[in-house]
């Protein structure tokens, strides 16, 4: 039977010890929330910007839930891309395609399987505006509320 250690395990176990990074051991977990009310139908390719994201922010879970939007329709959630040119756009980076057509749809990175998503546990090298992209367009207006959870210190 062999003994692995994590990463943050050697790093205070080795000798010089070395500092575990901010947000990685005893961090603080801080939440982002926003809404939006859509008072029609949302179109194919409308895009709703929400909260920002601080550099350094290590996502550790994303919450999206949404009144019935309809017959029809589907969002992405991801983010753009930072100002400072070190984050790519990744419109699905966190959700891709979520059914709004039905009613009180919920969805989470942990409780839905979505931890292969590119943004789960993902560390942002500089601020980033969350946002929706309407991958399908709505027959009706409705609330969608979106949640991050994440650490930074």
């Amino acid at each position: 039977m062999a003994t692995y250690k994590g990463v943050n395990r050697t790093k205070i176990t080795s000798e010089p010890i070395q500092a575990i990074p901010k947000g990685e051991q005893y961090g603080r977990l801080h939440v982002a929330y926003d809404e939006y009310t859509a008072a029609g139908a949302l179109a194919l390719n409308d895009v709703i910007e929400l909260m920002t994201l601080p550099e350094g922010a290590r996502v550790h879970e994303v919450i999206l839930d949404s009144s019935d939007l309809g017959t029809t329709g589907t969002l992405d959630l991801g983010w753009a891309a930072g100002a400072k040119g070190l984050e790519a756009a990744n419109a699905t980076g966190f959700f891709s395609a979520v059914d709004v057509a039905t009613a009180a749809t919920r969805v989470s990175l942990v409780s839905n399987g979505a931890q292969n998503a590119a943004g789960y546990l993902k560390k942002f090298a500089e601020e980033v505006l969350v946002q929706i992209n309407v991958s399908a367009a709505t027959t009706a207006g409705g609330t969608i509320r979106v949640t991050v959870l994440y650490t930074v210190d």
